[in-house]
């Protein structure tokens, strides 16, 4: 989205497709709590927004045109503070008010320091951190008297502070346990604090593990590295169950997982070798059932630092254990039992792979078959290998044993036949695998790998008739006369509905024969279609969006029936929904010079339901286009 440089220009409009509607009505709800409302550099608007802490934000304009804001709020992207901060900023321009200009010396502009000189190149980061500087020259003066002085009194005024400086400035030769049992017991004592989120009220909370990370930080700095992996291990069983009985958005395990960093760190200093460092780390991701250390961003080890003897090393540790672990046996619903079969095993593959042993990947993939049906593995890593034929055999025999019990296996193996087909050459065997999976699940996306490779066998055409043949009446395209493409020789499919198939129910397929006409852009075939189908009907949307030239009445029905259903909703989000439709009704009469009739819908509207004030809104915007106007205006 590309604005004015100025945000005097901006409008409504602007401000909802920067941010949203939802992000927008928060935002005006939120312009009480912004203070200290500053510009710096004619460019950059500072607020402070109180929310559940003060947050600092800042907007701008950057040279393309595009709005762009930093908040110290854990939201993504445009927030509610920073629409605030732009509804206040103009409410000032309208009272013919200014705004004070801010220091470069604003702590806010700390927020910009790592985009000044790419997004900012105006300013310069001396400026930026100018009080920085000013604090290091005036403490670079004081003798170690008036330091010592300085310290203390810091340390008094905040307990975190006195405990960082207390086990910095500890001897090296003083005994750590202390310190090391104390984080024990304060990473016990965390895990007991619920995270939770409250979308309604202000109390929400998230658990502290800022002290724990510096903590663990300052024992790496002095060389503690075995007892801080320790500790990460006991974060680690513990960290789970916090972040499974938070009730938070993950705010939780973003915060353990900062201290995991101290912990890689620890693991990658420690006299460890690469092969017990890898070791250490897949075994901490086979407890880690909620991904927590894909969050931290590094690894204790670098993959490429394993020589071939330490891959066969952990190939052999993890094969060792997979013999060791329950087995579920085909038919059997233990899960839990499989899942961590099926970790393990990934374990064994990649070790053995990187040891450049694919004879052991294929071994223990063929042994491990009866307990985890890995038949998709298996196959992926044959045809990696360039073993297509046994490719193929393991696909046809994995489809007739999972087919009933795992049918979503059965499906990934019946989409890899075509590719082993075309492999091996056979472009007509392709395509006939792929009609094979258009009839089980006949979408616009298999519709088009069809005709990608019936194409190639120069079927297309006839191919194409007889799928829609089938659509239309239910006899089979492999039944009908002049078929083209041999038998797949595959096993008769479940026919059953559930389990994922996308078959017809009966036939017309009138969903699956509109979806298909819309894509071909044969409108008035799906428009036909369409009023056969009996109700509810299917891709109204978008068949309405695509008739508005052949068939105007009958998408202008369309749209007013969804509206009629979403003010029914009574809801602000419902009426906020309908107002998309509204305007393209108002588009589509004002083309076909019935713009009158339009008034006379939107003056029905209001009359019935004159009570709703946040509808009335929304149509006051669509009819008067009050979106166009700037903010500056009100």
């Amino acid at each position: 989205m590309t604005v004015s440089s100025n945000f005097s220009d901006l409008s409504w409009h602007d401000l909802h497709q920067w941010a949203g509607e939802t992000i927008v009505t928060r935002g005006k709800n939120y312009q009480s709590r912004v203070s200290d409302l500053r510009l710096f550099s004619d460019r950059y608007l500072l607020a402070w927004v109180r929310g559940r802490e003060d947050y600092e934000t800042v907007v701008w304009i950057d040279d393309s045109g595009a709005l762009e804001r930093l908040c110290s709020c854990p939201y993504w992207g445009p927030c509610k503070h920073s629409v605030a901060a732009l509804l206040v900023y103009n409410e000032i321009l309208r009272s013919g008010k200014s705004v004070t200009e801010a220091k470069a010396s604003d702590s806010r502009l700390e927020l910009l320091h790592g985009y000044l000189e790419g997004l900012a190149p105006d300013i310069k980061v001396s400026e930026a951190m100018g009080a920085r500087d000013k604090m290091a020259s005036a403490l670079a003066a004081l003798d170690s008297t008036e330091l010592v002085a300085l310290l203390l009194e810091v340390a008094q005024r905040d307990v975190e502070i006195q405990e960082f400086l207390e086990l910095r400035l500890m001897p090296a030769d003083e005994n750590l346990q202390p310190v090391i049992d104390q984080l024990q017991r304060d990473i016990k004592a965390t895990v007991q604090q619920q995270g939770r989120r409250n979308h309604w009220g202000s109390e929400d909370h998230t658990p502290d593990y800022s002290s724990i990370e510096e903590r663990l930080s300052l024992l790496v700095c002095r060389g503690c590295y075995e007892p801080v992996i320790e500790l990460g291990e006991l974060l680690l069983e513990q960290g789970i169950e916090h972040i499974e009985n938070s009730q938070d958005q993950g705010e939780t395990q973003i915060a353990i997982a900062g201290c995991f960093a101290e912990v890689f760190q620890a693991v990658a200093a420690s006299g460890r070798s690469a092969a017990e460092r890898m070791l250490w780390y897949w075994d901490l991701q086979l407890e880690d059932d909620y991904c927590l250390l894909e969050d931290v961003g590094v690894v204790p080890v670098d993959e490429q630092a394993l020589m071939i003897d330490d891959w066969v090393e952990v190939a052999h540790y993890y094969e060792a254990q997979l013999q060791t672990a329950p087995r579920s046996q085909k038919g059997e619903q233990d899960w839990s039992a499989r899942y961590r079969r099926s970790k393990l095993l990934k374990n064994v593959q990649r070790a053995w792979s990187a040891a450049q042993e694919p004879e052991q990947v294929t071994r223990i993939l063929t042994v491990e078959l009866p307990y985890g049906e890995c038949y998709l593995e298996l196959v992926d890593h044959l045809l990696a290998q360039g073993a297509t034929e046994e490719a193929k055999a393991w696909s046809c025999r994995g489809i007739r044993e999972t087919q009933n019990g795992s049918p979503g296996i059965a499906q990934g193996l019946r989409e890899r036949l075509p590719k082993i087909a075309e492999k091996a050459g056979d472009v007509a065997l392709a395509a006939a695998h792929r009609v094979a999976s258009f009839v089980d699940s006949p979408t616009v996306v298999v519709w088009n790998q069809v005709k990608l490779v019936a194409d190639k066998a120069g079927h297309w055409p006839a191919v194409r008739n007889a799928l829609l043949q089938w659509l239309e009446s239910g006899n089979h395209p492999a039944q009908q006369n002049g078929w083209p493409l041999p038998d797949p020789g595959l096993p008769v499919r479940v026919t059953q509905r559930g389990g994922g198939w996308q078959r017809p129910d009966h036939f017309p397929g009138y969903a699956e024969l509109i979806a298909i006409a819309l894509h071909e852009q044969r409108i008035e075939d799906a428009v036909g279609w369409y009023q056969q189908q009996p109700q509810p009907r299917s891709h109204s949307h978008t068949l309405a969006d695509a008739a508005t030239i052949c068939c105007p009445a009958l998408s202008l029905q369309i749209w007013q029936q969804h509206i009629v259903k979403l003010i029914a909703e009574v809801k602000p989000r419902a009426y906020r929904e309908a107002k998309p439709f509204l305007g393209k009704i108002q588009a589509l009469m004002s083309a076909t010079g019935h713009s009158a009739e339009f008034g006379v819908f939107i003056t029905k509207l209001r009359l019935e339901h004159r009570a709703k004030r946040r509808l009335i809104e929304v149509l006051d915007e669509v009819e008067h286009h009050t979106l166009d106007k700037k903010l500056s205006d009100g």
